[in-house]
């Protein structure tokens, strides 16, 4: 079944919830909450090779045309995907009045409940696209950021400061909070066609590139030092040459390459000629052959 970009399996989401209590000799009583939230979508497209130029016959049949048969495209992006998570933690705490143990006298201090807040968001992004079987294209990219959240107490029972509580916060999350962190790489790379042509198909090469950008916001408490920026770019390029296919081109160099040695089969196909062997299998004697008399050194010989 072809996935769609819609099927339920493309989709997932997590959540949990942790509470920590504690008290002791200092600490009247500590209560923490931690909430994390998370939605993730993926999507792998299975898209279609398309090569427009594949059936002409003039291109079809001749390998130095390879090169154009091969032409191809995808029409439709490769992947794409999206993580958004939040992660808050909510602490009260209130230490004990210990006034009467630590000086004897005991004293009706205010002792005034702490809080903490944290709220961070973090989304990131994938998308990749393959142009052609050759040049593929990625990115990557992330964002954090801080939900800003009313100072104080918590107080569900105060109907009126809770109503403007949250609003305050779903402003806050409409419009993507308050951006902390963001960066992103962008990474291209080709593989160059040189296998396409007949007389250079010994060699192979490939180019990349890689770009970064990151930013960052200034603190809080000093704003007026400003953002920080940072960014990178990488071009790198590889060749290679395959000597054995460039050799193997050579009829002669060929043969030796692959071990072959005429002579040698030669011989071999001469021993195993059935022709060559007696009725016992063995080798046949080489018959001497007779030597010409020439009469001229006969009569020499005779007079001397």
């Amino acid at each position: 079944k072809k996935p769609r970009f819609y099927n339920i399996q493309n989709f997932s989401v997590s959540y949990s919830y942790n509470e920590e209590y504690r008290r002791d000799i200092i600490i009247d009583w500590r209560l923490r909450k931690s909430y994390m939230g998370a939605f993730d979508y993926s999507y792998s497209n299975q898209v279609k090779e398309i090569k427009p130029v594949e059936k002409i016959p003039v291109v079809k049949d001749s390998k130095y045309l390879k090169w154009i048969k091969d032409f191809n495209f995808y029409p439709s992006y490769k992947q794409i995907g999206f993580h958004t998570e939040m992660n808050r933690d909510y602490e009260t705490s209130r230490i004990r009045n210990n006034t009467l143990e630590l000086t004897g006298v005991y004293s009706d201090i205010l002792i005034n409940t702490q809080v903490q807040k944290n709220w961070n968001w973090i989304r990131q992004y994938t998308f990749k696209y393959d142009l052609t079987k050759n040049l593929k294209f990625d990115y990557t990219g992330s964002n954090t950021a801080i939900v800003g959240e009313p100072r104080g107490v918590i107080d569900k029972e105060n109907t009126d400061w809770y109503e403007a509580y949250k609003d305050t916060l779903w402003q806050n999350i409409k419009t993507g909070g308050i951006g902390t962190i963001y960066n992103h790489t962008v990474n291209g790379n080709y593989k160059l066609p040189l296998d396409k042509f007949p007389l250079i198909d010994f060699m192979s090469g490939d180019a990349r590139y890689t770009g970064t950008f990151r930013w960052d916001r200034a603190p809080f408490t000093q704003d007026t030092l400003g953002n920080t920026i940072q960014n990178s770019r990488q071009v790198q390029l590889n060749l290679q040459a395959n000597l054995e296919t460039l050799y193997n081109k050579v009829p002669l160099l060929k043969e030796i390459n692959t071990g072959k040695k005429p002579k040698d089969d030669k011989k071999k196909k001469d021993k195993d000629d059935p022709t060559k062997k007696d009725g016992f299998g063995k080798d046949k004697e080489k018959e001497e052959k007779p030597e010409k008399i020439n009469p001229l050194h006969l009569s020499f010989d005779f007079l001397s």
